[in-house]
């Protein structure tokens, strides 16, 4: 007998999901018919093979969605899929932000510094953005 959970919760770690109603979107079901299965333990593995083929380029290897069977690697390079939270996604935005910003003011002063003397008006960020 399958496993609903294990299943999805392979599924969803292969296509960096996270919740119950993007797979069902991914699998082009309704939430609720995704639940009913859910409560069944009947994973549609029939549509996920349909859909695997049609998107061949996904490359998600469906012995392991479903089996569990841990495809052998022969040293070949395995992409990691790291999701974030929101919060975390909000926190890296911020870095960014902030690198951008700290790159912009030095490079706003070494254009200053190198253009003393010379009778413009000085650089700021108000005129170069």
């Amino acid at each position: 007998m399958t496993n609903f959970i294990d299943i999805a919760n392979r599924l969803k770690l292969m296509l960096g999901v996270s919740t119950d109603m993007e797979l069902a979107k991914f699998l082009e079901i309704k939430p609720t018919a995704f639940a009913g299965r859910k409560k069944r333990n009947s994973f549609p593995t029939e549509r996920l093979s349909m859909i695997l083929q049609k998107h061949p380029h996904l490359d998600i290897d469906f012995d392991y969605v479903v089996n569990g069977t841990k495809p052998k690697t022969n040293d070949m390079q395995i992409p990691i899929i790291v999701t974030l939270t929101q919060g975390e996604m909000n926190a890296l935005t911020n870095l960014l932000t902030q690198c951008a910003a700290k790159h912009a003011q030095k490079s706003l002063d070494t254009a200053t510094n190198e253009h003393q003397g010379l009778e413009h008006s000085p650089l700021t960020k108000e005129n170069i953005l």
